[in-house]
């Protein structure tokens, strides 16, 4: 929902409707069952060495992102 503040017309308050709220909550718990069928059979280890894994990605296209705005500027 969205309202125009009363004191400056530039500025929106926005907030969730009761709808939206209810579509988060379905969401979440959709979003939670669907990590819990993935990590299945997961140990606490493989957790952790795929949140290593996955930041080595990250710096990786972090780095490849970056460099590839170096070249574009030149």
């Amino acid at each position: 929902m969205r309202e125009v503040d009363e004191k400056d017309s530039r500025l929106n308050h926005i907030s969730i409707t009761d709808k939206g709220r209810k579509v988060v909550e379905a969401s979440v718990k959709i979003f939670r069952n669907t990590e819990l069928c993935m990590f299945q059979g997961f140990t606490a280890q493989d957790m952790i060495q795929m949140g290593e894994f996955l930041d080595r990605i990250y710096e990786n296209l972090k780095e490849n992102v970056n460099s590839g705005r170096e070249r574009e500027d030149s």
